[in-house]
């Protein structure tokens, strides 16, 4: 008899990078054993005209190459004199029972087979890494995998431990000039109108214009040299003394935070290197996306910086 656990059971996967959490479903599909008689089979069968004959009459139902219900067939199964190796499908949560025509003085399992079947996250959900998880399932009478009272397992526990890995494509570009790796804050209007009028600019900006494609979800981080736990600042050569400068990043629409929430514009804060990872804004492409079955779009955006400053930027 064979008796397995065939419900769907969800096991939490986790990044070994970052921890982020995910899962999928897994379901147990299928069982084969090779068992193993102490005799020739057709010593076991009197009057049988061959081993594989003595094999179908030791069984009600014929031998172990007929599936017992609800159990299934697959067509794959070997056998000599002493042995009979199948594999049978499961379906239901139900018990699988051959019984013997004949007495069996000894039989045991020296192979154990199981097959699997898995529910996938979709990757597109899912950001870049590894992650791992695990469930485990008894072995025994009356326990997940049940053989019969009388069929022992070597193990009690049997434990499937599960890796998936995913890589996303990801491609960023800034349109600088040639040779422009600096970005010069300006007044809205530029400094000819600021001379004309003879009124101190409120502010200094610049819009700075990327390309952005990508297959999953993605995070923005802001690392800067100085600063504190909100802005990053630059100091002047030769003495401490800085000027501070907030980072906005604007996006089309069609993107959710991780709490499905819309973000088309919105802050980036800042914090020294020095410090731990503190504040990542996660983003992902829209449901219109995603339910259209979108894998990779071109996103333009733009940063734009503001307070009086001049950021020096690596291309």
């Amino acid at each position: 008899m064979f008796s397995a656990p065939t419900l769907w059971k969800t096991v939490q996967l986790t990044n070994v990078e970052d921890n982020e959490v995910s899962s999928i479903d897994v379901r147990i599909s299928g069982v084969g054993v090779k068992q193993r008689f102490n005799q020739s089979v057709t010593e076991l069968v009197p009057g049988s005209s061959g081993v594989l004959d003595a094999h179908n009459k030791l069984w009600y139902g014929g031998g172990w190459g007929y599936a017992a219900a609800p159990c299934e067939m697959t067509g794959q199964h070997s056998w000599d004199a002493t042995s009979y190796q199948i594999f049978w499908k499961m379906q239901a949560l139900e018990t699988c029972t051959k019984r013997a025509r004949y007495p069996i003085p000894d039989l045991s399992y020296d192979q154990f087979d199981i097959g699997y079947e898995l529910r996938l996250p979709k990757a597109k959900t899912m950001f870049n890494g590894t992650y791992t998880g695990r469930i485990s399932y008894t072995l025994g009478p009356h326990q997940d995998f049940d053989m019969g009272d009388i069929m022992l397992p070597s193990d009690s526990q049997i434990t499937f431990e599960f890796t998936l890995r995913v890589e996303h494509d990801l491609k960023v570009d800034i349109d600088l000039p040639p040779g422009g790796n600096r970005i010069e804050l300006l007044p809205r209007g530029g400094w000819q109108r600021w001379l004309q009028t003879q009124r101190v600019p409120r502010e200094i900006e610049r819009t700075q214009p990327f390309h952005f494609s990508t297959t999953g979800p993605f995070r923005v981080t802001v690392f800067c040299d100085f600063g504190n736990a909100s802005r990053c600042s630059i100091r002047r050569p030769g003495d401490n003394s800085g000027l501070s400068y907030m980072l906005v990043i604007e996006l089309p629409s069609g993107f959710v935070d991780e709490h499905d929430r819309p973000i088309t514009k919105t802050m980036l804060l800042a914090k020294t290197p020095l410090s731990f990872v503190w504040n990542s804004i996660q983003m992902q492409p829209g449901k219109l996306a995603q339910n259209y079955g979108f894998v990779e779009r071109f996103f333009h955006g733009r940063v734009a910086i503001t307070e009086p400053v001049l950021h020096q930027m690596n291309p």
